[in-house]
């Protein structure tokens, strides 16, 4: 064993240790934004992702078993959860026992793990977990996409956008600089909110207003791995393409519509994902073909016909929010019609659209309404299992 490996495993050892004596969120639900059909809709934009049956998942970091309890759901396939957490491992075991002999929970360290020997997955989740570990743990990680994911797979892998990273980074090396870091950990939780405190009060030009009202609000496990955890890893969607484009694994979209749905690279994609608001993001893989033509998905959306302008152009409004649209095709706003009943097969759309008077000369540029309603929020794809 390498030098560099073994003090891989000291700062998984030490991870695990974390996690063992401050469980994170143990009983937490899961995401419903993370859901199965969510992470093939928002896939199959880009990408052909055709149904499929029996969904099988692979959980790493599992933690307390919530995200698997929300994909159980959703398939009847088996689910593999892998945790280095002992506690969360119990924890998981005991809350997914009724899902019986297809889900398995498995206590590991990433650098324990042979992808070769895992199997194949339809479904991947890396829920904070690629940040938190060591190169040598994120090589093998991308190992296990490479070798694992299936043809016509996702896999979702969270990160923070790299100004909030910088921010939280330069927050965790001043408290952990300030603190005794091997007392207990609740004398380390008192300490190092008492150090942010002070940062607070006197305005720290390094760390930024939001990290530190974050960090003074949230609860005491995220407060705890989060600022005072082993490592803390600067990730970019831009860099995962380059490291799983190789193996035919392509960034696809943020489960957020962003400024990247007019792009059609992968790689332009994930740069215009890095640089969208918010500090965390959700980055959705897949392992398909890179086209849209959307013979996969169906559209639903809460707009509504609400009359015209002065020149005749069509008014539609989402009930919801208030949002007035207004729409010069008048062959998307036709879809926009029929979509009104509920939601359509993008196939069925499709012919009503070549029944009508501009017939599908105007697809292109349908699909490019189609793309700014869902940026807008008030329309989205659907994607459900065979």
């Amino acid at each position: 064993m390498t030098g560099e490996d073994s003090e891989a495993r000291a700062m998984t050892a030490r991870a695990a240790a974390g996690y063992d004596l401050v469980p994170y969120n143990p009983n937490g639900t899961g995401s419903p934004g993370l859901d199965i059909h969510n992470l093939f809709s928002v896939a199959s934009v880009f990408g052909d992702f055709p149904p499929r049956r029996n969904l099988a998942v692979l959980d790493l970091g599992c933690g307390g078993g919530g995200q698997i309890l929300r994909a159980a759901e959703a398939t009847s396939g088996p689910i593999l959860g892998i945790d280095i957490s002992k506690t969360a491992c119990d924890e998981a075991r005991k809350r997914c026992a009724h899902l019986g002999s297809r889900c398995t929970i498995r206590q590991a360290d990433l650098l324990d793990l042979d992808p070769a020997t895992l199997g194949s997955f339809d479904v991947i989740y890396m829920v904070g977990l690629y940040y938190v570990v060591p190169p040598a743990a994120q090589a093998r990680l991308i190992e296990i996409l490479a070798r694992c994911l299936a043809p016509g797979g996702v896999a979702m892998i969270s990160y923070y956008s790299p100004d909030v990273w910088r921010s939280i980074d330069a927050l965790r090396r001043s408290i952990q600089g300030a603190i005794d870091r091997t007392a207990p950990p609740r004398a380390r939780i008192d300490a190092a909110r008492r150090h942010t405190a002070e940062l607070a009060r006197a305005g720290h030009s390094g760390v930024s207003e939001r990290i530190l009202h974050h960090a003074l609000t949230c609860d005491e496990p995220t407060f705890f791995h989060e600022m005072l955890g082993e490592l803390l890893a600067p990730v970019t969607a831009l860099e995962l393409e380059h490291r799983l484009g190789p193996a035919g694994i392509h960034f696809r979209s943020g489960m957020v519509p962003g400024p990247y749905v007019d792009l059609t690279g992968p790689a332009a994609r994930a740069a215009a994902a890095d640089q969208m608001p918010g500090g965390y993001h959700y980055a959705v893989f897949g392992r398909a073909a890179d086209n849209r033509d959307w013979c996969h998905l169906a559209w639903q959306t809460r707009l509504r016909r609400a009359g015209a302008t002065a020149f005749g152009i069509a008014v539609f409004v989402d009930p919801a929010s208030g949002q007035a649209l207004e729409v010069a095709s008048t062959a998307t706003a036709g879809l926009l019609d029929a979509l009104a009943t509920g939601p359509m097969a993008w196939r069925d759309l499709e012919a009503a659209l070549a029944k009508s008077p501009s017939g599908t000369a105007s697809l292109a540029s349908v699909k490019k309404d189609f793309l700014s309603f869902w940026l807008r929020g008030v329309a989205g794809p659907m994607w459900a299992a065979a």
